[in-house]
């Protein structure tokens, strides 16, 4: 069985938020700092979305050298992802028609580039989610960056009221 609930926050995090919990795991270990290598076995697109994609996660502070394993499987499933879409770009429908011993079409079936770009689909916005490349799971994702966020310059209340409801007697 698998692990309940969500995914346990980084004890820097914690530490980060001022939480008591991030003395709790002294045993957490570090990964070591700087950009992943590049494996020299990866194809022209997975390549390029190799390169954006560090751009991208180191800039934002949350990749390490250990993330090359990730990084690579994300690339790879990218290419593989394009390239199935590519193929069915090329057809007008996504099904193709199924013959009996005869020769009639008795039927369709899908292509099998439409389930495995299904399936990639979803295993690449997997690895998104967790490197905070969608907008909600930006959002959840703390490093340590503060942005100064501008207040509104003043408090007087009467934006709250009626402008036209004054002076009715």
């Amino acid at each position: 069985m698998g692990s309940r609930g969500p995914a346990p926050a980084p004890t820097a995090l914690l530490e980060k938020r001022g939480s008591w919990r991030a003395k709790l795991n002294k045993a957490e270990p570090q990964p070591t700092e700087g950009i992943p290598d590049k494996p020299i076995h990866l194809d022209d697109i997975a390549s390029i979305i190799w390169d954006k994609f560090v751009d991208y996660v180191y800039g934002m502070g949350i990749a390490s050298k250990p993330d090359e394993l990730v990084v690579t499987r994300y690339a790879e499933a990218y290419s593989q992802w394009y390239k199935c879409v590519n193929f069915l770009r090329g057809k007008t429908v996504l099904t193709y028609p199924v013959k009996n011993e005869e020769g009639q079409i008795v039927g369709s079936k899908p292509f099998p580039e439409v389930a495995m770009a299904d399936k990639l689909h979803d295993t690449l916005l997997r690895i998104e989610k967790e490197y905070g490349l969608t907008p909600s799971s930006r959002s959840r994702i703390t490093t340590g960056k503060i942005i100064d966020v501008p207040q509104p310059k003043t408090k007087d209340k009467s934006r709250f009221f009626d402008r036209h409801a004054k002076n009715t007697n």
